[in-house]
């Protein structure tokens, strides 16, 4: 019995209890452009820091402007999507995309303190948008 019990709570916790953001093209793409966002963010910090590469956040660079490209991708083919969810996340995910580019264009050599705040605040906007899709 509690063998059984461990197998469901492991399940819930691999694949989540709802449908949640996998069914919701909105919130799918906000949901990933923060966690993209949000781990370049920290990348950021750790390469301003002298705690990483500008070879490592530079990978890591190209690999969020690629992804927020995905979702918002993604987003615009979704036929699905409540036109009332998608254009608030259509237009903070575009403007993520576009702010990413930049980054990933000048290169991680040149990152300064105001990209990090920039970054950050782009989290938090993602994120916020995310738990208010969540509701």
């Amino acid at each position: 019995m509690r063998l059984g019990w461990v197998a469901l709570v492991a399940s819930v916790l691999l694949t989540g209890c709802s449908g949640g953001p996998a069914t919701d093209p909105a919130a799918l793409a906000v949901s990933e452009s923060h966690s993209a966002v949000a781990g370049l963010a920290l990348a950021v910090r750790l390469r301003l820091e002298n705690r990483s590469t500008d070879a490592y956040t530079q990978v890591l660079l190209d690999t969020t402007r690629d992804a927020v490209a995905d979702a918002q991708r993604e987003l615009v083919v979704a036929a699905d999507a409540d036109p009332a969810r998608r254009a608030p996340v259509a237009a903070l995910v575009t403007r993520a995309a576009s702010e990413l580019s930049v980054l990933a264009q000048a290169g991680a050599a040149e990152l300064d303190a105001d990209d990090l705040s920039r970054l950050e605040a782009l989290e938090r906007q993602l994120r916020d948008l995310a738990t208010q899709l969540g509701r």
